[in-house]
């Protein structure tokens, strides 16, 4: 980006680093199609409970592209990813919930691009990408594990998914605290299919895993 006007964002690194090979996929024999006949009838249990409970909206959409287009990129609304970018709690420790990962991004770039054009009098961009920690407490930019609150839309879509944010800010020199600046963000999520096998079946996502997980086979 240049100081007025287009600007372009750091390239996001690659997500997975190693992308599933999907070995399970048509791994189960079903020479007569019975197991596949049943496992829709049981998916078609599934989306009518998510109707019935309501507010399930997206998470009706991906189960049924999931039987209907499997393994085909799906991409999802902008104003659903707008919604879930501003979820602020997440109820599970070591995940941060999209907002504070935004907020964060935004404040460190503001602040980059103050300090900098305050100390060479003139305007200054500053762009960065999202930080966050690793196991071990390091840092590294990118792509940031996170979840929807539970019992959620979003959880019952997403479950665990990686999302990350970019803000480009120009700052102009100028008083403590009333610097002309212009501000840019965009934040971005990913996800593919993840099946948890080490489950007994006493979550509802769990009981769904069950359902699909054996269809993914078939």
């Amino acid at each position: 980006m240049t100081l007025d006007d287009t600007w372009i964002f750091p390239e996001y690194p690659v997500w997975p680093p190693e992308p599933d090979t999907f070995a399970d996929w048509n791994t189960v024999d079903d020479p007569d199609g019975s197991l596949s006949e049943q496992n829709r009838q049981e998916a078609v249990l599934v989306d009518n409970a998510l109707a019935t409970k309501g507010g399930g909206e997206v998470a009706r959409y991906l189960w049924k592209h999931l039987y209907e287009d499997p393994g085909i990129d799906v991409t999802l609304a902008p104003s659903t990813v707008d919604e879930w970018m501003e979820v602020s709690f997440t109820g599970f420790d070591g995940f941060t919930a999209p907002a504070p990962v935004r907020a964060a991004n935004r404040d460190r770039t503001v602040a980059t691009a103050i300090e900098f054009a305050d100390r060479l009098n003139k305007p200054f961009k500053a762009t960065f990408l999202a930080i966050g920690k690793d196991e071990k407490g390091d840092e590294y930019k990118g792509w940031i594990v996170t979840r929807g609150l539970p019992g959620s839309d979003q959880w019952y879509s997403a479950g665990v998914y990686s999302m990350s944010a970019c803000t480009s800010v120009i700052a102009r020199p100028g008083p403590a605290g009333r610097h002309p600046i212009k501000l840019v963000q965009q934040a971005h999520t990913y996800d593919v299919y993840d099946y948890d096998t080490n489950y007994d079946g006493s979550l509802p996502v769990e009981f769904v895993t069950g359902i699909e997980l054996p269809g993914f086979r078939l």
